[in-house]
């Protein structure tokens, strides 16, 4: 490599400001390697972008939803998994369950836990339907106890 093609290969690098670096390789002459030095504009650090806090808006469950209030006793998931109703009985709202009565069960990796009835009563609200996620301690089912097994009890 002489110096007229060094000087012609630096001519180019000069002119081509979207290349960093060139690197010519000469069994003669060895390596040659041009690298542009970056210009002091884009060589100091920018400032990063303030963070700016956007309100999101109020929608649906949050403000427009009135407060729970139970009125029986709930029967709440004690697992993670999908609510699998009773294959044996069909439990809807008005249905009469007895104590220890299996209202459903909770699946988690395809084994299940019964889902007893605590007292003995009639089913009053529904929360989840067969093949709902579910979480732990969410509302299943709200039973209004049977005042007469109650009484027959004590």
């Amino acid at each position: 490599m002489n110096h007229q093609t060094i000087e012609a290969f630096a001519e180019a690098f000069a002119g081509s400001p979207r290349l960093a670096e060139l690197e010519i390789r000469s069994p003669d002459t060895g390596t040659l390697r041009l690298r542009r030095n970056p210009s002091p504009a884009s060589a100091k650090p920018r400032p990063a972008p303030k963070p700016v806090a956007v309100p999101l808006p109020l929608t649906g469950d949050i403000a427009t939803e009135p407060a729970f209030v139970a009125t029986g006793t709930l029967i709440e998931s004690s697992l993670v998994g999908v609510f699998r109703a009773s294959a044996k009985i069909v439990i809807t709202v008005g249905s009469i369950v007895s104590q220890g009565q299996s209202l459903g069960a909770v699946e988690v990796m395809r084994l299940s836990s019964d889902v007893p009835a605590p007292v003995a009563g009639e089913i009053t609200r529904m929360f989840v339907q067969d093949g709902e996620p579910v979480e732990y301690g969410q509302p299943l089912f709200e039973i209004a106890p049977d005042a007469t097994k109650e009484t027959e009890d004590a």
